[in-house]
């Protein structure tokens, strides 16, 4: 094998990054002979992929009903950006033994989903990079990084609302309709960050004569994988993230119940603009009533963000492991590093100009962009 060590190191050791940041990092490898190559060439790309079981009808219509189990699976791509750090898709060079480094800078689009892996699908970032052998087999490398997103719960004007939700039902037995049971849910608004306490205020009058034997509290995180390939179909599962039981009502009686109920520190997405994914969150209540009565349920839906809401200008309190995020920042250096690749002792220093900028994102995501074709000598320097 004529290369060694080939590999992608990222400025950024923990190749966290956010939409709109700059990534810049440097591809280096060792050729332990003379190589002939076209070029060395950079790809960076954001896709989603969902793929799930089913059973598919496989009869045609007047038949008998078939089924059998297939793959659903579906696609999408948020950016390609692909150029040469060295030659071109049609030009040939020699490259002598010794080590070889090019840095590379590129910028992201500004709106992009965040990093997300599930049992059904995944939504990933990758730098893939090759050194291209004309008449020959590439050599290749790939590196893998993370897209985090800022939720400011303040920019989402349902997570700001108040709830105050009703619901009611009325029990029969021996064909004698009882008074109701009645549930309301109070929440002073509907976006929370991990680590923060709901005051939750729920009111339940039990005018039935049917006792509620407990009553219990969870928040539910909702994943949807959606395909469309054989045809369009959608999987739900349903995660309890936290679950608190509060007690019970007797009938003809009633109960107010001031509960804080904490979120759990987990991860915070944004999905958008993933048309293949969703991940979204419902606080539930649940009456339960035992025997052969009918649980009185009632959801709504919720925000989890990494910055709270904030009320008459202050932040409320937050016990998390991990600080808030107060603003959209991005720590990446916003600036190239000079570009000086380390060459073998016995060649010229090479200097090879790279564009500082990426072409403007076009949301309708080409799959690649213009080639980049850097002026280059015909041969090395003796």
């Amino acid at each position: 094998m004529g290369i060694e060590n080939f590999k992608i190191v990222l400025d950024i050791p923990n190749a966290v990054y956010y939409a709109g940041s700059v990534v810049s990092g440097k591809l280096q490898f060792r050729l332990n002979k003379q190589t002939k190559i076209r070029g060395v060439k950079l790809h960076f790309l954001g896709e989603a992929k969902v793929s799930f079981k089913s059973l598919y009808k496989t009869s045609r219509s007047g038949e008998n009903p078939k089924h059998e189990v297939v793959t659903f699976c579906a696609s999408e791509e948020y950016f390609s950006i692909m150029y040469y750090l060295l030659g071109s898709s049609n030009s040939e060079m020699q490259l002598l033994p010794g080590e070889y480094v090019y840095p590379f800078t590129t910028t992201l689009p500004t709106i992009l989903p965040s990093s997300f892996e599930s049992e059904h699908g995944k939504i990933r970032y990758f730098i893939k990079a090759k050194v291209e052998i004309p008449w020959g087999v590439d050599f290749k490398v790939e590196k893998t990084f993370n897209i985090k997103t800022n939720v400011d719960l303040n920019n989402i004007a349902e997570a700001k609302k108040p709830i105050k939700r009703q619901v009611e039902k009325s029990f029969c037995c021996m064909c004698c309709r009882s008074g109701p049971l009645t549930m309301v849910l109070n929440l002073p608004h509907a976006g929370y960050v991990p680590g923060q306490n709901i005051p939750v205020i729920l009111e339940v009058d039990n005018a039935s004569n049917v006792d509620v034997d407990n009553v219990v509290i969870k928040l539910q995180k909702v994943i949807k994988w959606k395909a469309s390939v054989p045809e369009s179909k959608t999987k739900t599962d349903i995660v309890d993230l936290v679950e608190l039981s509060i007690g019970g009502v007797r009938g003809k009686d009633s109960k107010t119940y001031t509960q804080q109920f904490s979120v759990p520190v987990v991860p915070v997405y944004s999905l958008h603009p993933c048309s293949i994914m969703t991940c979204d969150y419902i606080f539930k209540v649940k009456a339960e009533t035992g025997s052969c009565h009918v649980n009185l349920t009632q959801e709504v839906p919720v925000f989890l963000g990494t910055v709270p809401v904030y009320k008459n200008g202050e932040a409320p309190p937050v016990d998390s492991s991990e600080p808030l995020q107060q603003s959209h920042k991005a720590t990446m250096p916003m600036t190239q590093p000079p570009f000086n690749p380390s060459m073998p002792t016995t060649q010229q220093p090479f200097n090879l100009s790279v564009p500082t900028a990426q072409q403007p994102f076009n949301p309708s995501i080409p799959t690649a962009q213009q080639p980049f074709n850097p002026s280059i000598p015909t041969a090395q320097q003796p």
